[in-house]
Formats: C-alpha cells, structure tokens, sequence
C-alpha cells in the first residue's frame, strides 16, 4: 500500500470528513495566492503600462509631423565624433538634462525634461552622424506637457 493510504486510514472519521472539507479551501486558497493574484497583478501592471504607450504614441504622432531628415541633416556637423555632434546638437535643441553613460552594449543616454520635439529632432540627428539607436522610452513629464523624460540607447559607429 502507498503511505498516503495508509496514512489517510490511520485517520478517525472526523479528521477524513475535516480533511475532505478543508482541502479544496485550502488549495483554492494556494492557487490564488500562487497563480491567480500574480498574474491578475501583472496584466493590471500591464495594462496601465499600455495606457501610457498609447498617450505618448498620440502625443508623438501629433507632435513629430513637421519633421524631415533631410532638413536635419543639413544642420547636423558630421565631420565631428558622433558623441561631440549629438552633445553638440542636444545642447542647440535646448536639451539641458542630458547624461551619457557608456555600457557594453553602447551609450545609454538619459534625457530628462526636454521639449518633445527638439528630442524628436535630436533622435531624428542621430541617424545622420552614424549612431544607430537601440532602443527609445520616452515618457511624457504630464498628460498636459510638452516635456518628456527619455532613454536611449545607441552604438556609435
């Protein structure tokens, strides 16, 4: 016989009828905590993540319109190193709150208060000095500003 068996024989008939009531409670209670209320915390997490996606993408799409590479291109100083050019750049688009740091997958630079266009323009600028951009959060400061907080990352070529 398995010990399970003979374990749940060696129990007295109220401690079989107890055991019977409280084990679908108790492991109801353990795939909630373990399943259920982790995931149900990650889709809310997401989902409001996903609200705030959607507001910075309109936001974007209304506000990148007038933008043209070529444009800026012509403004950009290519014969610089592409760090010095960007600083350079991001210092004339008013973008005061900028910090680089290297890491081993290239630049990681933090923009922090900026105007959303003049950093529209200066990740615009990026692509004709070399830099190739590896990823790009940019969160609005407020739903009812033109100032972004923005991370990127970049290798320069």
């Amino acid at each position: 016989m398995s010990p399970i068996l003979t374990w749940w024989q060696q129990r007295t008939d109220s401690e079989q009828r107890t055991l019977k009531i409280a084990s679908p409670i108790i492991l109801s209670a353990v795939f909630y905590l373990l399943v259920f209320a982790p995931l149900y915390g990650s889709y809310a997490s997401e989902k409001k993540r996903l609200e705030q996606l959607k507001s910075t993408y309109l936001w974007l799409a209304e506000n990148s319109g007038d933008l043209a590479a070529p444009y800026i291109c012509q403004s950009v100083d290519t014969t610089s190193a592409p760090k010095e050019a960007l600083e350079r750049l991001s210092r004339a688009e008013g973008i005061a709150q900028s910090s680089w740091t290297q890491t081993h997958e290239g630049w990681s630079v933090a923009i922090k208060s900026a105007q959303g266009r003049s950093v529209l323009r200066w990740l615009e600028a990026s692509a004709c000095v070399g830099a190739s951009i590896t990823h790009v959060d940019i969160q609005r400061v407020n739903n009812h500003s033109p100032l972004v907080n923005a991370n990127v990352g970049m290798l320069l070529l």
